[in-house]
């Protein structure tokens, strides 16, 4: 008898899991593939610090740069978006957004804290929480290096690359999203 209880306790588990799974289908599956270049890049939908949106097809029409990595490197990811700023999102050239990865820090963290410590910092361009690492998972990030992501105006991922900021990988970059700018392809 008592195995028979444990049969009907496994099945009732595997009952709620399903059944949760299903009820919070909005959040992203644990499946996605690594994207390469010249692929659609996912579509999102993230709120930042100040509460607006940002969509994929919102941004559509125009190129964007997404800046990322984990938070102990936000002094050079910041100098990236100073950079990056000055020389193409104030000319209006590209949309530039920093997206930062909470989702490994501990699960007794509250979502205020990390948004009142990520305003703090008060970062010089647009900063999104990606609570579910959507990003992170879509191009298997290591987040121990400034991450540097490019998506042309069509929403195809044109580049992915994991540079400090130095005036020589500044230089590098800004010739990739140059090219992306002017509709170039980046590869030979």
């Amino acid at each position: 008898m008592p195995r028979n209880n444990f049969s009907r306790i496994k099945s009732v588990f595997l009952f709620f899991f399903l059944f949760c799974s299903l009820v919070y289908a909005e959040f992203p599956p644990t499946y996605i593939y690594k994207l390469a270049p010249r692929e659609v890049f996912f579509k999102f939908d993230f709120e930042d610090l100040t509460g607006k949106r940002w969509t994929s097809q919102s941004l559509r029409g125009k190129p964007i740069v997404i800046l990322t990595g984990h938070r102990y490197l936000r002094y050079d990811i910041r100098e990236w978006a100073r950079a990056l700023k000055k020389d193409f999102s104030d000319k209006e050239k590209i949309t530039l957004l920093w997206v930062a990865n909470p989702s490994r820090l501990r699960w007794e963290t509250l979502h205020e804290n990390v948004i009142a410590e990520w305003k703090d910092f008060d970062a010089p361009i647009p900063l999104i929480p990606d609570w579910h690492s959507q990003i992170g998972r879509s191009l298997k990030i290591f987040y121990n290096s400034p991450n540097i992501i490019g998506i042309d105006s069509t929403g195809k991922l044109i580049f992915h690359d994991t540079l400090t900021c130095t005036k020589e990988n500044f230089l590098l970059i800004s010739e990739k999203i140059k090219r992306m700018c002017d509709k170039v392809p980046p590869f030979p």
